[in-house]
């Protein structure tokens, strides 16, 4: 879908720029089975088969402060004007 693509490239392009002298952005799709329990323990999840998607890069990381801001919509930790 095209929402997927969207969100898979922000991510990507956004480890890329964590690494600006260069690394290495992996990505892996696998199979999950959320059983009751599992599924008791995600909002809004319920029990069924999902594909299961991560992203990880080699990068800094972001800091604390950062962390705290994650999802809302226009946080950026890039210079005004870029991303």
């Amino acid at each position: 879908s095209t929402q997927l693509h969207q969100v898979l490239m922000g991510l990507v392009l956004n480890a890329r720029d964590a690494q600006p002298e260069g690394g290495r952005i992996f990505l892996r799709a696998r199979p999950r089975v959320l059983d009751q329990e599992a599924a008791e323990h995600l909002p809004g999840a319920r029990p069924g088969n999902y594909l299961e998607l991560s992203v990880r890069d080699c990068g800094p990381g972001l800091s604390a402060e950062a962390r705290q801001h994650l999802f809302a919509p226009f946080f950026t930790t890039k210079p005004r004007g870029q991303g």
